[in-house]
């Protein structure tokens, strides 16, 4: 459970930091509400997992900042979010459903 809290974790940083950085505002918005979403779900799983660091993991974050570096504008952030990073974060969360059962 401590790595897909890494996951979220890295996300919502990732998402956070690059979203000033853009330059369409409706790009920043998107990427502002995404971010927030994802630090709730992080801090919920830091409940659920109790104490302890977690850090974020370190590739979901560098896709995120090559994604905001090769295009300004916020599309491709929102691309890699899309195409990326999200699809393997919902295998993620599948796998771990599956072998945690009703408690997740």
């Amino acid at each position: 459970m401590g790595a897909l809290a890494s996951c979220f974790d890295a996300v919502y940083l990732g998402l956070g930091e690059n979203a000033p950085k853009l330059s369409t505002d409706a790009y920043v918005v998107r990427v502002h509400e995404m971010s927030r979403s994802f630090g709730e779900i992080a801090l919920d799983l830091r409940v659920y997992i109790g104490p302890g660091e977690v850090a974020p993991l370190a590739v979901i974050g560098d896709v995120l900042d090559q994604a905001c570096g090769k295009d300004p504008s916020g599309a491709m952030t929102l691309f890699a979010m899309a195409l990326v990073v999200g699809p393997r974060l919902l295998v993620s969360l599948r796998d771990a459903r599956e072998n945690l059962g009703p408690r997740l």
